[in-house]
């Protein structure tokens, strides 16, 4: 009989556990490689998304054998997300013929590398990967920075990224959250007590490659982990917080001044017109209970004064915002995962109107139970949560599959800690 460890993982043989270890690694360098697309939909069936399906069907044959009867804490929320997810795509497709069951799955997907990490720290170290992680993206920003390398976007491989680099990922959006997510762990982590030169010099080249990538939620997340770290670091948290707020308004201010991917990007975004655009759209459009879709060469002819990016959002957010607040099932269970298709480019946006106020609820419990983990993985948290402000982060594959991977190998971590503090057990006779 299979016997549970700490987080009720089934057992297998070392060699096995090992073999799961060193696949899910091999998954978070995998490139995208559509091997059957989906209409409509910016992803379809992976080489990747075949491989996790066979691990996960692996260890749920090892999940009927051990015979549990305890379940986590982050398990249970993630099922009871994934379980409202499934009521609303049934809701909305009697109701209104609209949603995508396969959005609910993907979170499914996502969360598998829970397990994965959780086997991985049975036999290797986590921080090592990572750095792997951040040098070979890191290499390969560099190399499509300088036009030498193409990469895998959804559509396919593309020789070149048009002057934004990828890395490893879909998109420099992606590349950039799994920046923030190496960064945070690392410096954070308590297997190693990172010194203040080493966050610093860290911080600076992780910089950098932010900066290639030309992303600006990432740049946000960056600059807050920092920020948050030398907080955490001070006995008097006021004091170091205006302590520290000169030298990062220095910085900001040179990302500014300094010719940038990102200040490039976001010459037009703030603007008054810009705010303008979101009112104005907000009052003119007129919502119906179809799948959104939006052509993004529709912002080629906005006015000069916005910025492009801004005014996609714009469009897409009014319209999804009005017609959740137009239906009151929404309200609780929301419009279904997928209803907004493709890219709806704010996560926070597309939860609440995906899966209402219930789906947020979870969410962000989620969410606490998982920063709860470790300060390393408090600060993961908090640049997911800055990421999906503008981008629907919490759909990236890359990047998800490696927040859950790092959650289940801290969690198994924990757990490990936890028994081996146990006294040990003496029967008296």
């Amino acid at each position: 009989m299979m016997r549970l460890d700490a987080i009720g993982l089934p057992r297998f043989s070392p060699w096995v556990e090992r073999g799961i270890g060193v696949a899910s690694v091999l998954l978070l360098f995998m490139v995208k490689i559509n091997l059957l697309s989906v209409g409509g939909q910016s992803a379809g069936l992976r080489l990747d998304d075949m491989v996790v399906f066979a691990l996960a069907l692996l260890l749920a044959i090892g999940a009927l054998f051990s015979f549990r009867t305890v379940i986590g804490r982050v398990e249970l929320y993630a099922a009871l997300i994934f379980t409202l997810y499934l009521t609303s795509n049934a809701v909305n497709l009697i109701m209104f013929h609209a949603s995508n069951p396969l959005y609910s799955f993907r979170f499914v997907e996502y969360f598998v590398f829970f397990y994965f990490g959780a086997y991985y720290c049975m036999s290797y170290r986590l921080r090592p990967l990572l750095a792997w992680i951040l040098w070979v993206n890191g290499i390969v920003i560099i190399l499509q920075a300088l036009g030498w390398l193409g990469g895998f976007v959804p559509g396919g491989f593309t020789s070149s990224t048009g002057g934004r680099p990828i890395g490893l990922t879909g998109g420099p959006w992606e590349i950039g959250t799994v920046i923030n997510i190496c960064f945070a762990y690392l410096i954070n982590d308590t297997e190693k007590k990172s010194s203040r030169s080493f966050v610093i010099l860290l911080f600076f080249a992780t910089l950098g490659l932010v900066l290639l990538t030309g992303a600006r939620m990432p740049l946000i997340a960056h600059l807050a982990i920092l920020f948050i770290y030398f907080l955490r670091q001070s006995k008097r948290p006021l004091l170091a917080a205006m302590v520290i707020s000169a030298p990062i308004a220095v910085l900001v201010t040179g990302i500014i001044l300094i010719p940038n991917p990102v200040m490039e990007r976001s010459e037009n975004l703030f603007t008054t017109d810009n705010v303008q655009l979101l009112e104005t759209a907000y009052r003119n459009i007129q919502p119906t209970h179809e799948q959104i879709k939006f052509d993004d060469e529709d912002a080629d002819s906005s006015d000069e004064d916005t910025d492009a990016s801004w005014v996609i959002r714009t469009m897409k957010w009014a319209y999804v915002i009005k017609l959740w607040q137009l239906t009151p099932v929404a309200w609780l269970i929301g419009l279904g995962p997928g209803a907004c298709g493709p890219a709806l480019d704010g996560g926070w946006t597309r939860i609440t109107v995906e899966t209402g106020v219930i789906g947020v609820l979870l969410f962000v419990t989620l969410l606490r139970k998982i920063a709860s983990c470790s300060h390393a993985m408090q600060g993961v948290v908090v640049a997911l949560c800055i990421n999906m402000i503008m981008l629907d982060t919490h759909l990236a594959y890359k990047a998800m599959s490696l927040l859950f991977f790092c959650v289940g190998y801290g969690f198994q971590e924990a757990s490990r800690e936890k028994l081996a503090a146990l006294p040990a057990y003496s029967p008296h006779y």
